[in-house]
């Protein structure tokens, strides 16, 4: 996928102990067509595939980790729009491969 801006690592640990933990998030992202979304749902699964990172939400919604713009939960602002892709701009990293 060559329009895929990879996240953080930071990013995408927190993402994997929420969805270990079951919490509940706001969570805020862009549809492929650009629409704004606002949710609260719980992150069930957070996986690579076709050189891009994904999480998929507990109402079955699949989002790509770049178009995430904010999530919040337990109170924890986890991601604001301008901390997504500081790791990947400081490493030079194109992808994140599972292992």
């Amino acid at each position: 996928m060559s329009d895929y801006t990879p996240v953080s690592c930071e990013l995408y640990d927190k993402l994997e102990a929420i969805a270990t933990l079951h919490r509940t998030s706001q969570i805020a992202y862009r549809t492929e067509a650009g629409e704004k979304v606002q949710v609260e749902s719980k992150i069930v699964d957070v996986y690579a595939k076709d050189g891009a990172d994904y999480c998929k939400l507990a109402n079955d919604a699949i989002i790509r980790l770049d178009k995430l713009e904010a999530i919040e939960a337990g109170g924890e602002k986890v991601l604001q729009a301008i901390a997504l892709n500081s790791h990947a701009a400081k490493s030079g990293n194109t992808s994140r491969t599972a292992g």
